[in-house]
């Protein structure tokens, strides 16, 4: 997912892949941060028009993912 550079930041769509979710606007936030990546995690019906639409920018799509994940975060920490 890093596409050779993990130190770049890392923008993350999760959700379904519909064109009502008009993920085509990230392109614009892409070009103004050429440094960020994206990754799009989520699968449906826009998939392959997205992948051909971000075919020359650093996206990569992950798919749909299921299963646990455990975060534990210690709000308050956050706020101290």
């Amino acid at each position: 997912m890093s596409q050779g550079n993990p130190e770049a930041p890392l923008l993350l769509y999760v959700g379904r892949v519909g064109s009502e979710k008009k993920l085509k606007r990230l392109r614009y936030v892409l070009d103004k941060n050429p440094e960020c990546r994206l990754a799009i995690v989520g699968k449906g019906p826009a998939e392959a028009e997205l992948r051909e639409y971000f075919k020359d920018y650093p996206v990569f799509f992950a798919g749909q993912m299921t299963g646990i994940l455990d975060i534990r975060v210690d709000f308050v920490g956050l706020f101290t």
